[in-house]
């Protein structure tokens, strides 16, 4: 399964397999305008569109590392900068 929620059609790989598994998908035109329909929402609801989630992961995982620095006593030389409970995140 993708980000995007798309299972694609792919059985066991090999080179002839696969071409003949592209060469079958794009001469089904009925298919391919139903995948590009449904694309555009598909995109808009995934993991990848979802710019505030991403942020949110990325501060807590500063914090992670800032606070696993300061704890290991190799982080003796960073200033305390940030003052943000993890819950707050």
């Amino acid at each position: 399964n993708s980000l995007l929620g798309h299972q694609p059609a792919c059985p066991k790989y090999s080179d002839d397999g696969h071409v003949e598994l592209v060469i079958a998908k794009a001469s089904d035109s009925s298919a391919l305008v139903e995948t590009r329909r449904g694309l555009r929402d598909r995109m808009r609801q995934s993991p990848l569109l979802d710019h505030a989630g991403f942020t949110r992961n990325l501060e807590r995982a500063f914090l992670r590392m800032y606070d696993f620095a300061r704890r290991s006593g190799r982080g003796e030389s960073i200033p305390r900068v940030i003052d943000i409970a993890e819950s707050d995140l």
